[in-house]
This record gives structure tokens, C-alpha cells and sequence, in this order.
């Protein structure tokens, strides 16, 4: 399995302030404000379907495993079109190097869209790794497990604890 390097994260043993969620899920929002999308359960799965039928302002993300989120699925449905979006405008396909491009690429705005928002520089970190858990650890539980964790909960409350899960979540 190919690991690449946490981007972002916060000290041993000290969960995130519970107001992150809430900044990281307004900063999706505000990725979003200029891209027009649409959920559906036959949305492109592939790099090959999200360039064919998607661009950096059109997109079509999943409609499902949003109800057991650390963002409300409003707040998911955003991430994933504002992620899909970042893929298309860096050209990052779905590999797992073309995913830790993406999710760097995204890290990026959401710095700058912190910024912008005035977010209380004391949880800027909080959001941040609470986004990494979202991009990246997904992606690394995918590759681990061979699926998408679909009690995304469970999921980001596990790598906060302990890291990546052992077990398929």
C-alpha cells in the first residue's frame, strides 16, 4: 500500500474543538457558491466519467453515505462537488497519488477560504485535520479496506483516537 505524508494534523490524544466541524462545513459552502451541482445515486465514479460528463463548475456527486457524516449531508454534498471540482481543475485523477495531489490542492484553498472567512486563527489547526480526515484518511481507508467507509462518524472519530482504522468502518 502506498502511504504518503498527513498533510496536517493535531497533537496526540487531543480531539478537535467542537465548533470545527461547523467552520470546516461554512468553508465547503463557500468553495462551492460559484459551482453548480446536482446529487444522484448514478453520479461519475470515475475519473474517466467525472471528466466526461462534470467540469470545474458542473458537477455531479454521490447522493449516498451522508447520513452518518461529521457533516450534515447538505454540508457533505458540498465537500464532495468542491473535492470533484479540485480534481478537475489540477487534472488528479483517482489514483491514490492523483488523490493526496487533490486533497493537497484542496488543503490549499481551504487555507486561503479560512482565511477570507476570519476564522479564529486557535481553530484553524481543528479544521484542518478535521478536513485531512475527510480527504485523505478516506481515501487511505479505501485503499486499506477496499471500500468506502460508509459510517463516516465512526470513521473520523477512529483516526482522531488512534490513526487510521484497523478494522473496515
Amino acid at each position: 500500500m502506498l502511504l504518503l505524508p498527513c498533510a496536517t494534523a493535531l497533537p496526540a490524544g487531543r480531539d478537535p474543538d467542537p465548533r470545527a466541524a461547523a467552520v470546516l462545513a461554512s468553508a465547503c459552502h463557500h468553495a462551492v457558491r460559484d459551482i453548480d451541482y446536482a446529487t444522484s445515486p448514478d453520479a461519475p465514479n470515475n475519473w474517466a466519467r467525472l471528466q466526461a460528463e462534470c467540469t470545474p463548475t458542473r458537477i455531479t456527486v454521490w447522493d449516498g453515505a451522508s447520513d452518518r457524516g461529521l457533516l450534515g449531508s447538505a454540508d457533505n454534498y458540498a465537500y464532495r462537488a468542491w473535492h470533484d471540482s479540485v480534481h478537475l481543475k489540477v487534472g488528479a485523477d483517482f489514483s491514490i497519488p492523483g488523490e493526496h495531489t487533490a486533497a493537497l490542492a484542496q488543503l490549499q484553498e481551504l487555507r486561503a477560504i479560512l482565511v477570507e472567512l476570519g476564522t479564529d486563527p486557535d481553530l484553524v489547526a481543528d479544521v484542518e485535520a478535521l478536513f485531512w480526515a475527510e480527504s485523505w484518511g478516506q481515501v487511505a481507508h479505501v485503499e486499506r479496506f477496499g471500500k468506502f467507509p460508509l459510517d463516516q462518524l465512526a470513521f473520523d472519530m477512529a483516526y482522531f483516537s488512534d490513526g487510521l482504522p484497523t478494522v473496515a468502518l
